[in-house]
């Protein structure tokens, strides 16, 4: 089968399992990437094409006339590939949606749609037009700043914020929010698949109509088979730090919605009862400067030390393995896979769903409440305190990543789903 990826980039990670899928007997991925960087990819993100086996195809992305992205020449690629399925990103589904000609040649050559998406931060329908009831309450407009992404974006898309500034004019907004709701919700149910990592799928988009056999959850996991190799080789090798029970270590990009602020205050709080207390921040990203200024305000700047991205797998290995807990105080996800595989014990809260299936209370690691300062330190000093229970911990995540999530049970997911669409499709 003919796979065509139409997503914002080519990330380091889904390179890897991408090159996984196309490896599958019968399966062939071709992947659309933009000449730049795209506007809907994340600060911070790093993409790369090394070590992609599956076919690249550059092209220029670019906007519409109602501000929506879509790649120049898609519809040449299309009629010479002929793919069977093309998994999207939302970001070009309403290109592929909304231009007559690409439609026509879906049509044609009858493609199905498989939609790839993160959709933690969507609201359910009924969630979301809850929240653009509070929102005029509060009389909040313009700016929509409590809503997630999604609903925010959709709103000034439909320009509401703009036609409607006064709690006066309730029943009109809500009514043209409904509407403006019912194109995503038709959008979803428009689509032969969609392809998540979260079990949350299930009611989010259930809730806007989409039947349950329509939605494939893969889960989500770096390469584990070559983190493992890895993980071998720098065993044998000088470790890059001393070892230390209370370093403490971040790997994501450094964006507000990370909470790595959290970490850095947690150092302050907790470096009197533990002098010897560490954190290592591995990432970049926009509040780099604003923490590295926090740390020095706080005095804790010889504690903690900003590595920087790392994408070299055998120093970003050594040091998680140099280090005695991962922490992740804020959303996120794959990071948690990370150092699970390298072996050490997870702290989190909520993050993108995907830590209910990775991080097992007690088993190989902690939870603290959400945005709780004091029970982050709580969860840290536990593990401070107690480091044959921490130990214990990290051997327990490698057991739940060899023998429940890794690289090939997504890359099984994925083939599975895409099978299923077009088993569906033949009926």
């Amino acid at each position: 089968m003919k796979v065509l990826f139409l997503l914002n980039g080519l990330t380091h990670y889904f390179n890897l399992i991408t090159s996984k899928i196309n490896n599958q007997p019968g399966v062939e991925i071709f992947y659309v990437y933009p000449k730049e960087k795209s506007e809907a990819m994340g600060d911070g993100v790093f993409e790369t094409k090394e070590g992609a086996n599956f076919t690249l195809i550059k092209l220029e992305e670019k906007k519409d006339s109602k501000g929506e992205l879509y790649y120049e020449d898609l519809d040449k690629v299309l009629n010479e590939i002929r793919p069977q399925i093309i998994m999207v990103g939302e970001t070009h589904l309403f290109s592929l949606i909304n231009n007559s000609n690409t439609s026509d040649i879906l049509k044609h050559l009858n493609i199905k749609l498989i939609l790839k998406s993160i959709p933690f931060r969507l609201l359910k329908y009924e969630e979301a037009i809850a929240a653009f009831k509070i929102q005029l309450k509060n009389n909040d407009l313009p700016n929509f700043k409590s809503l997630p992404t999604p609903i925010s974006s959709l709103l000034k898309a439909t320009h509401v914020n703009k036609l409607y500034k006064k709690v006066v004019v309730d029943k009109k907004a809500i009514h043209q929010f409904k509407l403006a709701l019912n194109k995503k919700r038709d959008l979803y149910n428009l689509v032969d698949g969609h392809v998540n990592y979260v079990d949350a799928a299930f009611d989010i988009y259930g809730s806007y109509g989409v039947p349950k056999e329509k939605i494939f959850i893969t889960y989500n996991s770096p390469d584990t088979d070559t983190y493992f190799a890895v993980k071998e080789k720098i065993k044998k090798e000088a470790a890059v730090l001393p070892p230390s029970r209370y370093r403490i270590i971040h790997l994501s990009r450094l964006v507000a919605w990370k909470r790595v602020d959290m970490l850095v205050q947690a150092v302050a709080n907790l470096i009197s009862q533990y002098p010897e207390v560490e954190l290592l921040i591995v990432g970049d990203g926009p509040e780099k400067e604003k923490l590295i200024k926090m740390a020095e305000t706080l005095r804790v700047s010889n504690a903690i030390k900003f590595l920087g991205g790392i994408y070299d797998a055998e120093l970003f290995g050594k040091y998680i393995m140099s280090s005695s807990i991962y922490v992740l105080a804020g959303m996120g996800g794959l990071s948690i896979n990370d150092a699970m595989i390298f072996g050490l014990p997870v702290i989190c809260s909520v993050c993108d769903g995907t830590e209910k299936h990775l991080v097992k209370e007690s088993y190989n690691g902690l939870y603290f409440k959400d945005g709780d300062q004091k029970d982050l330190e709580e969860k840290i000093k536990i593990l401070f305190d107690n480091p044959m229970l921490a130990k214990e911990m990290g051997e327990n995540s490698v057991k739940v990543v060899e023998n429940e999530i890794n690289i090939n049970t997504v890359v099984e997911r994925y083939v599975g789903a895409f099978k299923s669409v077009l088993e569906k499709s033949q009926v």
